[in-house]
């Protein structure tokens, strides 16, 4: 039996968490829903990351 996978739903939201730019309907972004946090790009999810001490930037020795 082969599961389908189905697209995700679509979710109605105004601004990046992070920078406040305002999104698109259609517009691709990255998403944590189980925190309803939507970001225009990838600086933006690390940077509030960062912010959140979810992920720390470490120097490697």
């Amino acid at each position: 039996m082969e599961k389908h996978l189905q697209p995700p739903e679509p979710v109605t939201v105004d601004e990046c968490t992070y920078c406040g730019q305002e999104l698109a309907e259609g517009e691709e972004v990255l998403a944590f829903p189980s925190e309803y946090n939507y970001f225009c790009n990838a600086e933006c999810a690390v940077n509030q990351m960062l912010k959140e001490s979810n992920i720390e930037r470490r120097v490697l020795e």
